[in-house]
């Protein structure tokens, strides 16, 4: 037989047993049935019932099945009237590692077609015999001890009215725990670090549990017991309390001279909603400890496309609250008076520190940071965000307490108020009462249970982003995220970081962007933001320095780039300096510099630009470069000389040597990105043909406040086409250019008209001998005479002769024109240029 019948040999106790022998198996309770103190009956529900008597527990010593929907176990045993070191377990687990013991309770049911499984749901074990003790572990219901004692539980329910205990193997999913007489406790110690515990208490209290187990309390909580030496240190992972009726989660048993206890809870159900007060044995002096509530998270960024992205940071900071504190554990309350809690050490689960009296610290008055980085497949590995705190660091009749949170201090106990005197109850939890001094510090968004956190996303090629989430619950929080692409960004990160200088808004924002990136402190908006060729640089002052040792610099108030010639608008409600001869072509604050550009015009001609609307120069300068070739000439202007919307003249004038152009003007429009015109300029046919060299020109000089050319030649004859080419040259001075820009034309070779609506020049001899003017005809388009004498000039003539041959040409064609066939034959015929020739006095008329 598997079963064997134990007759106790103790008389002072109650040790009869029936044991399951080792290294035998039963699949079922069956095998008890005719066993001494066994009673087996089918109960209304066509289940099997086993009952056992008061006098007899069990030892399972090999492996036992145990189906709660199909049987049910009821164990009698009593230790009624016994004392503590008498008392026996109703039920032990009593495996060796050479010849282990188990206990299978419960099973799990699956559907491979639908994919489903379930655990057994009935209570199939009973324990209904008197204990003596709510906690004294040889009073227990169910025990076991060492690595050969398992206990593996799929579902089902224990009903007990004992206490538990036992350092067994524990290996439970979904098998509950109910009490029936309050203030059960599951003694330590609970199973061993090789366990596996996702189960429920509904009536029991877990007191140290010795490994990460997954509670779920219905009505009961976590306990401690008194520490005596160091802080110890406890975990609890998935951690349930929704349904929890209990007055308190976790029930502490610090007090004065005996040192605390610290809880880290990972995943809880109902987040910072963990009620930490005084363990109910020990009443409200026993409630020093920290309690801390944690979140595990993970996440996964993507892209639109779905493509991981690498290297996003991740930034989140935690809120701490109006009721965050900064506790003192003081060293004369601790165990060791002599040393405080340097034995202790430096908390591993809170941020616990030993100060250098030997107090213990906790300063949970500034924020916690977490920086994170996603590896090459878009992923950030699992970490703990902290939700939630309690810190209890003084007893309700400790006087200091009081006076710390500002307690009403009578008999020796703290009081509601001087007119109501009350003491701390656990209904206090989470109130305004007593000071604050039991108040959760909420470390989410919001400081309340919602536990809302926001993470914030930087990556250089995508928008800034953030998620809010709630940490709670069960589990691990896998986050999936996508970003979305920066269409601001115009260069891959690697092109960024070789810039050299920021010379346009582009290099700018990229440049910030990648240096945002590089510090990223949980910003939600960009350094600076661009539309098109502007930056916004929001309220910080910008520095445009030639000479910055680094390319971008940003110290929270300044932002600094190198560049010598920036390209481009600024915008910011900060100063805008420009430092080492650096400049903006755009507009900066208040002032505008924009470009203009021509191009496709001669090198070395004189260039003006000059606003119409204004009625003022903008440019007149001489174009670099070598004659003979066409270059592009530019340069900027303020938005003092010119506004969006002027109306802009461009003139271009060029002589060098013999060779000249005709001048050329244009006409524009002043844009908001600047001026452009591209010339058009054409050779000056008559001044190239004259072969006049102006350079050479020594006798001419232009007197422009008089409009004048005067003339002193020491020969006293004056070439009319020099005078031309002296006009050609003097158009291309910074004052000819403005004034006498058109005003004279080049009819032909021989024919150069002085248009006097632009200029009403005339020529003066201001030599010391007679003149005469010769080689072409030179006059004035009003037909008044071209010559001007002031008194006291030297008479000044014009060769007649000389222009006959060019004259005939032009009379002859002027009466075939305008006279009938007729006259101006008869006119021909008698030789009508011969007869001007000998009419001197005619020869002014033509002129």
């Amino acid at each position: 037989m598997s079963w064997s019948y134990l007759p106790s040999t103790n008389s002072a106790g109650n040790r009869n047993a029936l044991q399951l022998d080792a290294g035998t198996t039963e699949n079922d309770l069956s095998g008890l049935i005719g066993m001494t103190g066994v009673t087996h009956y089918i109960n209304e529900n066509h289940i099997n019932v086993y009952e056992i008597a008061p006098t007899v527990k069990i030892i399972i010593k090999g492996t036992l099945y145990h189906d709660p929907d199909t049987e049910i176990l009821i164990l009698r045993h009593t230790n009624a009237g016994l004392a503590n070191n008498t008392a026996t377990n109703a039920m032990n687990i009593s495996g060796t590692n050479a010849s282990p013991a188990f206990y299978y309770y419960g099973t799990t049911r699956t559907n491979a077609t639908r994919g489903t499984s379930t655990n057994s749901k009935s209570t199939g074990l009973i324990f209904a015999g008197a204990r003596i003790s709510n906690w004294h572990p040889s009073d227990a219901c169910m025990g076991g001890g060492g690595g050969g004692s398992t206990f593996v539980g799929r579902g089902g329910v224990i009903l007990t009215g004992r206490p538990c205990t036992g350092s067994m193997t524990l290996d439970v999913i979904g098998t509950t725990w109910r009490g029936t007489t309050s203030s059960l406790e599951w003694r330590n110690p609970f199973g061993n670090s090789n366990g596996s515990f996702d189960g429920t208490f509904d009536g029991v209290a877990v007191l140290l549990p010795a490994f990460n187990a997954t509670f779920n309390f219905a009505n009961s909580s976590i306990g401690e017991v008194i520490n005596q030496g160091v802080i110890s240190y406890h975990t609890l992972r998935e951690f349930d309390v929704s349904q929890n009726i209990y007055d308190y989660d976790i029930g502490s048993d610090g007090q004065n001279n005996q040192c605390h206890r610290e809880y880290e809870v990972i995943n809880s159900a109902t987040g910072s909603d963990i009620v930490k007060m005084w363990r109910n044995t020990r009443g409200s002096t026993g409630q020093r400890g920290v309690v801390v509530t944690k979140k595990e998270v993970s996440l996964n960024i993507k892209d639109a496309s779905g493509t991981a992205i690498e290297g996003v940071k991740l930034y989140l900071e935690d809120n701490p609250s109006a009721y965050a504190k900064n506790a003192t554990f003081i060293k004369s309350k601790a165990f060791d008076t002599v040393n405080g809690y340097t034995a202790s050490g430096d908390s591993p689960i809170t941020r616990g520190v030993v100060n250098a009296n030997g107090d213990m610290v906790y300063d949970y008055s500034t924020s916690e940071v977490y920086n994170k980085t996603t590896d090459a497949i878009g992923n950030i590995a699992k970490f703990e965000i902290l939700t939630g705190v309690q810190v209890h660091e003084y007893t309700t009749n400790d006087s200091d307490g009081a006076t710390a949170y500002g307690i009403h201090f009578s008999g020796g106990r703290w009081r509601l108020s001087s007119s109501d005197n009350t003491q701390p109850s656990y209904s206090d939890w989470d109130t305004a009462n007593f000071g604050g001094f039991y108040r959760v510090d909420r470390r989410s968004n919001s400081n309340t249970n919602a536990d809302d956190f926001t993470f914030k996303f930087c990556s250089y090629g995508h928008s800034l982003s953030t998620s809010t989430q709630a940490l709670k619950g069960l589990g691990e929080l896998g986050v999936d995220w996508v970003l979305f692409d920066d269409a601001l960004i115009t260069d891959p990160r690697a092109t960024t970081d070789a810039y050299s200088e920021i010379d346009t808004p582009q290099k700018f924002y990229n440049k910030a962007k990648a240096f945002l990136v590089d510090g990223y402190a949980g910003e939600t908006q960009t350094i600076v933001t661009r539309d098109g060729n502007t930056i916004d640089a929001r309220g910080y002052n910008v520095v445009v320095d030639d000479q910055a040792i680094d390319v971008f610099a940003f110290n929270g108030t300044t932002i600094t780039i190198k560049a010598s010639s920036f390209v481009g608008n600024i915008q910011t409600t900060g100063t805008i300096t420009l430092s080492n001869n650096a400049e903006v072509i755009g507009s900066y604050g208040s002032n505008t510099v924009l470009p203009w550009e021509v191009t496709n015009v001669e090198a070395t001609a004189t260039l003006q630009i000059y606003n119409i609307t204004k009625d003022s120069e903008v440019e007149n300068l001489v174009v670099a470069g070598t004659a003979g070739n066409k270059v592009t000439s530019s340069g900027t202007y303020t938005g003092q000389e010119v506004s969006v919307g002027d109306n802009i003249r461009l003139r271009i004038t060029c002589q060098a040597g013999t060779n000249a152009f005709l001048p050329y003007e244009a006409f524009g429009i002043a844009t908001s990105v600047g001026i452009s015109f591209e010339a058009d300029q054409q050779a000056d046919a008559i001044y190239n043909d004259n072969g006049i060299n102006a350079d050479n020109l020594t006798t001419l000089s232009a007197d422009y406040p008089n409009v004048e050319i005067d003339i002193s030649d020491g020969d006293g004859i004056a070439d009319a086409r020099e005078f031309y080419a002296f006009y050609v040259k003097q158009a291309t001075t910074a004052t000819g250019i403005e004034q006498w820009f058109g005003a004279i034309d080049a009819i032909d070779h021989m024919n150069y008209r002085v248009n006097t609506s632009v200029a009403d020049i005339k020529l003066q001899n201001t030599g010391s001998i007679p003149l005469v003017i010769s080689g072409a005809r030179i006059f004035r388009d009003n037909g008044t005479s071209i010559l001007h004498a002031n008194v006291g000039d030297q008479p000044m003539t014009q060769d007649n002769g000389e222009l006959i041959q060019y004259i005939k040409g032009q009379v002859d064609e002027s009466l075939e024109t305008n006279l009938p066939p007729a006259v101006a034959s008869a006119i021909n015929s008698n030789t009508t240029i011969s007869g001007i020739d000998k009419n001197s006095k005619l020869i002014p008329a033509l002129l």
